[in-house]
């Protein structure tokens, strides 16, 4: 079986077209391409890894600053993970994946809390900060888990 140049999966060899990208299999003079020469995909690193890894290592420092024992070690997660991405990990991904999940619950949590009990933000807070910040940090876990789960990412992280 060949490899498919554009996402890096395996396709039958008689196929013009991956049936997982779409992309055209053959070269410009229509010949096939010989799969030595072309880089494996684990050897190029897409710029959607870098994103990911960008709001990973951006979160794990922001983690770090907190005070809790736990937020720490959530950061201190976050930044192995942002490491095993921009390396091309292959446990990175499955990391970023439950670190992402855990954001995105994080957030629904603070957010349903925050709407029931305004009443238990500590004093000197605002209500309006509290709820911007939650929402804002389950669209971004959202956007981090979305990302992970793209093809592109996925193939740069298949061996």
């Amino acid at each position: 079986m060949a490899l498919c140049n554009n996402c890096g999966k395996k396709i039958p060899d008689e196929a013009t077209y991956c049936p997982y990208c779409g992309a055209s299999v053959q070269s410009v003079t229509g010949m096939p391409i010989d799969q030595s020469q072309v880089m494996g995909p684990q050897s190029i690193r897409p710029s959607i890894v870098t994103y990911v890894t960008i709001l990973f290592f951006i979160f794990g420092i922001f983690s770090l600053f907190s005070l809790d024992v736990f937020s720490l070690i959530i950061g201190g997660l976050e930044l192995v993970a942002g490491y095993g991405l921009w390396t091309l990990k292959k446990w990175s991904r499955s990391l970023g994946i439950v670190l992402a999940a855990y954001g995105v619950f994080s957030a629904i949590v603070t957010l349903i809390l925050v709407a029931y009990y305004p009443s238990d933000i500590p004093t000197g807070s605002s209500l309006e900060i509290y709820l911007f910040s939650a929402a804002i940090q389950l669209v971004i876990y959202a956007f981090i888990l979305w990302l992970l789960f793209r093809p592109n990412l996925k193939a740069a992280f298949m061996r």
